[in-house]
């Protein structure tokens, strides 16, 4: 005998599906994209200032943990500054508000209204 479950529950989770199959390059980026965030990484931490690492072997251990603590906080920071970036670009592909946006990503996005919010 099957089980089955709430209709909401179920539309929710086809939605969940459709929205995550259609965000995966941002989930799981390309190497190109990867290339790309790890680039933007290096410069945000070399304006930042904790890129190239500073010499440590002249410092003693509390000046060394205020370095890395330093370093931590930054290194927030940085991640903080690409999430907001990547979360925008993720927003915007999936508001469609970009008019910059390529026939391709028009398409795509076309055909999941069509499919997608059909409920």
């Amino acid at each position: 005998m099957g089980v089955s479950y709430a209709a909401p529950a179920y539309y929710a989770d086809r939605l969940c599906e459709r929205a995550r199959c259609y965000l995966r390059e941002f989930f799981v980026p390309s190497r190109d994209r990867r290339d790309q965030l790890d680039a933007d990484r290096r410069r945000l931490e070399t304006l930042k200032g904790i890129w190239p690492l500073k010499d440590m072997n002249n410092m003693n251990f509390s000046e060394k943990e205020q370095e890395r603590a330093r370093v931590r906080q930054l290194k927030e920071e940085i991640d903080e500054i690409l999430k907001e970036r990547t979360w925008k670009s993720a927003q915007d592909r999936l508001d469609a508000k970009n008019e910059a946006q390529d026939k391709a990503v028009k398409k795509k996005r076309e055909d999941l209204l069509k499919t997608m919010y059909w409920m």
